[in-house]
């Protein structure tokens, strides 16, 4: 693991082992810019919109407005002994706080994210979470 500048974004993270990496920005997200093969093609679209970044994210439908909302604030980053936790710090308007656990150590050619979303308003919000990736 390392700490990179990505797409102009600073204080990224970079998981990896010798077949794979992919990066974390803490800027904006929580989410994943590349991954990919080490030294290939990142096999996520990297489309900077006034929403975001797109590439992959957890989501929450219905995506209407007002209660959509973009992941445009920085994240809080814990390190773990076997995960890294991203963070929103800003909670939304939406009430609804993002975070993701990437581990630490990849094996292989693949990655296990875990995604979660906590409602923090005062009452209940039904809501369909699902990860996108472009």
């Amino acid at each position: 693991m390392e700490k990179i500048e990505f797409e102009g974004l600073k204080n990224c993270y970079r998981v990896f082992n010798d077949t794979i990496d992919l990066i974390v920005p803490t800027k904006i997200g929580p989410g994943i810019l590349r991954f990919g093969f080490v030294g290939e093609r990142n096999e996520f679209c990297v489309n900077k919109t006034d929403w975001g970044y797109g590439a992959h994210g957890i989501r929450h439908a219905p995506e209407a407005l007002p209660r959509y909302f973009p992941d445009v604030n920085p994240l809080a980053v814990e390190e773990h002994d076997k995960f890294i936790r991203f963070t929103q710090t800003n909670i939304p308007p939406t009430a609804i706080k993002k975070e993701m656990d990437i581990p630490v150590s990849i094996k292989g050619n693949h990655v296990s994210i875990v995604h979660r979303l906590y409602n923090t308003s005062l009452w209940p919000v039904e809501v369909s979470p699902w990860a996108s990736t472009q």
